[in-house]
């Protein structure tokens, strides 16, 4: 097997850690917390059910597909330049469809969509084409310095006190009926009624993007700089690395966690209050565990357990495209009023269920593509779109 499998597995194990902590936005919104806001009726499934998904899920997948996009680029930039061909200009044409696939999924489908973001990121990304380790390196230190600066500014924003301007009762008040109203149109209304607040949530994603920028390109960087010293193509010469990697997540990571997981249930209990400094600093050192769970997958890739987890989940891995945007589709039909409805009457544990069965579902379907070597139709579109221009070129 070959060793770049293990990106694709990480990108297929990924997809599922999205759509298990993102379920909650298909039904909330935008203005409420990303863990979905506990009812009446909310019982210790549910709270368990946010504990345990903010614990070892929400903030840990996103940086695995940002770490595995750096990744990507890094290899393929190699590959494109070995063959002669222009690196920048076909790497701007993938982030071009890329873009364009974004917005469409974001005004249409998932006001949260990452596709538009990365692809933005990924223009600033392509100043990096054929740099060496140590540029990525010095890069990548340059953006850890941006990230803890923007944290440290939230942090700081979150933490005025309860009397200042941001944070007032009234404001709490009409954020908790602004709130209230989202999930009714979500869960009550027809598509054109949801399709204008979902382009509404959009913009403010894509406005305030600029604070996530920072952390995105640190994770792309990593993912490049890990690409170019093959520390996943070859993990056995590594294990002294991913050994230290593993205990560093686990040991600081796990703690920051496991008071993140409990300011997430505090979160879903009042909903509408302003986050405070100690949840953004929380939320900011969240991904830390991230890094475990990458060195875990490649201190167990050679191990029969390993293994078979791998083949199980590369093929997910290589068609991640389609099914991001197939996951959105089935979450809009399901939850959503304009479909079956299901996010106004279930709870946060109801809801995780529905996506660990989509996740199985695609998963069934991406392992039936790969064996009747069925494209699949995104990824098609993709190639076929950043190599027209070449093909035209061709005599």
């Amino acid at each position: 097997m070959a060793r770049e499998g293990l990106i694709d597995a990480l990108r297929g194990m990924a997809l599922f850690g999205i759509l298990a902590v993102n379920i909650q936005s298909f039904v909330w919104g935008i203005g409420a917390p990303s863990m979905g806001v506990f009812s009446e009726s909310s019982g210790h499934a549910d709270k368990l059910t946010v504990f345990f998904t903010a614990l070892l899920l929400e903030y840990k997948f996103y940086p695995i597909f940002c770490f595995c996009f750096g990744y990507g680029f890094a290899l393929q930039t190699r590959r494109w330049a070995v063959l002669g061909v222009d690196v920048r200009d076909r790497f701007a044409r993938r982030m071009n469809f890329m873009l364009f696939i974004g917005v469409l999924h974001g005004v249409l489908m998932w006001f949260g969509d990452i596709l538009a973001r990365y692809a933005l990121a990924g223009y600033i990304l392509r100043r990096h084409v054929r740099k060496g380790p140590r540029a990525l390196l010095t890069a990548t230190i340059f953006w850890l310095a941006i990230t803890v600066v923007v944290g440290i500014g939230l942090s700081l924003v979150g933490g005025i006190d309860s009397e200042s301007l941001f944070a007032t009762a009234a404001q709490n008040e009409r954020a908790q009926i602004d709130g209230q109203r989202v999930f009714e149109i979500y869960t009550e209304a027809g598509y054109i009624d949801a399709t204008i607040q979902r382009v509404g949530d959009f913009f403010t994603v894509m406005l305030t993007y600029i604070f996530v920028l920072p952390q995105v390109m640190l994770l792309f960087l990593l993912g490049a700089l890990a690409a170019q010293l093959k520390l996943l193509r070859y993990p056995a010469r590594y294990r002294a690395f991913w050994r230290r990697v593993l205990w560093i997540g686990v040991c600081v990571g796990l703690p920051i966690n496991i008071a993140f997981a409990w300011s997430q249930v505090s979160s879903s209990s009042e909903p509408w209050t302003q986050p405070t400094a100690w949840q953004t600093v929380l939320a900011l050192f969240a991904p830390l565990l991230a890094s475990a769970y990458v060195a875990a997958f490649a201190l167990t890739c050679d191990t029969v357990p390993g293994k078979a987890l791998m083949r199980c989940l590369i093929p997910a891995g290589r068609v991640a495209l389609t099914l991001y945007v197939s996951q959105s589709l089935l979450m809009m039909l399901l939850l959503n009023g304009f479909g079956l409805g299901l996010g106004g009457t279930l709870g946060q544990f109801e809801l995780f269920v529905i996506a660990v069965a989509v996740y199985v579902c695609l998963l069934a379907v991406a392992h039936m593509m790969q064996r009747f070597a069925i494209p699949a139709p995104l990824e098609k579109l993709w190639r076929r779109y950043t190599y027209a221009t070449e093909s035209r070129k061709k005599p």
